[in-house]
């Protein structure tokens, strides 16, 4: 084991740094109406990409597992970019 070392500057904080959290108040309705955006386009997109590779006459008809997979993740990022406003810490 390593001895303490005593004495010696102590970290400050000065009152214009960014190690201090913000209280951002954010009502109710901002949180839910932001959560719904965020599920709905996680299942308009999400969605999307199945029949994109589902329906017999779209471009992407049979494209396979990898194209699904990519468009689900894209499908979470937007989602979650989009409900930013929901509490989420920054």
């Amino acid at each position: 084991m390593m001895p303490a070392v005593q004495g010696g500057p102590q970290p400050t904080r000065a009152s214009g740094s960014r190690c201090q959290k913000a209280s951002i108040d954010v009502s109710l309705a901002t949180i839910f109406a932001s959560e719904v955006t965020g599920a709905a386009v996680l299942i308009l997109l999400g969605t999307g990409v199945e029949a994109n590779n589902l329906l017999p006459k779209s471009k992407g008809h049979g494209s396979g597992t990898l194209h699904i997979n990519i468009g689900w993740g894209f499908a979470v990022f937007a989602g979650v970019l989009v409900s930013g406003a929901s509490g989420a810490p920054t």
